[in-house]
């Protein structure tokens, strides 16, 4: 009887262990997907933020170009 309990408490041990690694393995890919998401961002937000400022330059450019088109029908 003694040594059904020794081996139960032994597997239960060895469990608790590997659980605790699966836990730890589980935590190191969250904080790797967190990264990743936040990298994923901020290359959103820049490239946004880069959209944008080409745009007002192709706008800038529209106006110039149909100022001069204005002057040269004059």
């Amino acid at each position: 009887m003694l040594a059904i309990h020794y081996l139960l408490f032994r597997e239960y041990i060895r469990q608790e262990k590997m659980q605790r690694k699966r836990l730890r393995d589980l935590e190191k890919i969250v904080q790797i997907e967190i990264k990743r998401s936040s990298t994923l961002l901020h290359t959103n937000l820049s490239l946004a933020e880069l959209k944008s400022k080409t745009q007002e330059k192709l706008d800038l450019i529209k106006l110039q170009l149909e100022a001069l088109r204005a002057q040269q029908k004059k």
